[in-house]
């Protein structure tokens, strides 16, 4: 139902959904598609007097979980800052204490229609958490500064399983700020981080000290996922000397083959921040599909530099998060590859 400024009460349901104008017809497309019925969730339209009744509308409806669609409700709902192009499909806090999902129907107004899926799935996902729950994080145990013999451990798990894959992520001094060339071969590694199970992830300094055991890692012969590494992070090794061993596999390729969609021809030729829909073949969108519950955590390092913080701390959690969850996606992008008869 759609709720009017003058409404007195509205009905009670499990999700809220706040538009943007001119979506009607898109959500009422991917309504009838996705066989959600219309009377389990209240509609507020932003108009010009939606902010007056909004209150009203969430203590009346007391939902579950807010499904914001379009910047305008996700700038005046959510708690975490960040456009739609990097929120999209995550579960954020509220400014109602209410858990929300954001997705963009305006690109799909605009022609974007090779989004569609992408929206349905949110739309999907929100109506289900709404009614079920929002599953809880994974707890995470990271070695942000690990010991000689947690490395070996580490190693001689790979050894004993040549199927474990090691998925690995490298942080480069442009994070810190500092000026890098533009070709990968040449700019400076400040860490690498690997990952070989969910919710774990072993940071090592790009020093004299670690390196012969970064090369030893390397060098297994277990498969090795990055993301974008093909054009990345793999030539930044191979041109610090690095011999990397085994099945390398490029995930935001494996990604784009899964969803062909999400790679646009209008994206090419820009280097710059694209929006969407090159935003959905980052490593920060592929989690947002498999572990929307999991934080969005790209723009930690530069938040905590803006703030006059130390950024050491921070840099190896967001690398350990890196390759934890690049690990994390590569077990279910494999698996759909292989159940779809795509692989």
């Amino acid at each position: 139902m759609y709720v009017k400024s003058d409404t007195a009460s509205v009905q009670k349901s499990g999700l809220l959904v706040v538009t943007e104008p001119l979506t009607d017809r898109v959500f009422s497309k991917a309504l009838d598609v996705s066989g959600i019925k219309r009377d389990t969730f209240t509609i507020i339209p932003t108009t010009d007097q939606y902010c007056q009744y909004l209150d009203k509308a969430v203590a009346d409806t007391r939902p579950s979980l807010i499904l914001a669609l379009g910047d305008t409700p996700l700038r005046e709902l959510s708690l975490v800052s960040g456009g739609i192009s990097d929120l999209r499909g995550y579960v954020l806090p509220s400014r109602y204490n209410i858990p929300m999902i954001p997705t963009y129907p305006s690109h799909l107004v605009r022609g974007a229609f090779h989004l569609f899926g992408a929206f349905l799935h949110d739309i999907r996902r929100a109506h289900s958490y709404a009614f079920k729950g929002v599953p809880n994080k994974l707890e995470t145990s990271y070695d942000l500064k690990p010991s000689r013999a947690v490395v070996n451990d580490y190693l001689d798990r790979l050894r004993a399983d040549r199927t474990l894959a090691s998925a690995y992520d490298i942080e480069t001094a442009h994070i810190l700020g500092e000026a890098e060339p533009k070709d990968w071969r040449l700019k400076k590694i400040i860490q690498i981080q690997f990952s070989s199970a969910a919710g774990t992830a072993l940071v090592l300094p790009w020093e004299e000290a670690w390196l012969e055991a970064i090369q030893t890692i390397l060098a297994t012969e277990n498969m090795k996922w990055g993301w974008n590494d093909r054009l990345s992070d793999r030539l930044a090794l191979k041109g610090q000397g690095m011999i990397i061993n085994g099945e390398q596999h490029d995930l935001m390729n494996a990604w784009g083959h899964l969803q062909p969609n999400f790679v646009s021809s209008k994206d090419a030729g820009n280097d710059e921040d694209k929006g969407i829909p090159a935003r959905l073949m980052s490593l920060q969108a592929c989690v947002s599909f498999y572990f929307p519950y999991e934080e969005p955590w790209k723009g930690v390092v530069q938040r905590a530099i803006a703030e006059g913080a130390d950024p050491q701390q921070v840099l190896r959690w967001y690398g350990a998060r890196d390759a934890d969850l690049t690990f994390r996606v590569g077990v279910r992008i494999f698996k759909a590859l292989k159940d779809g008869g795509l692989w």
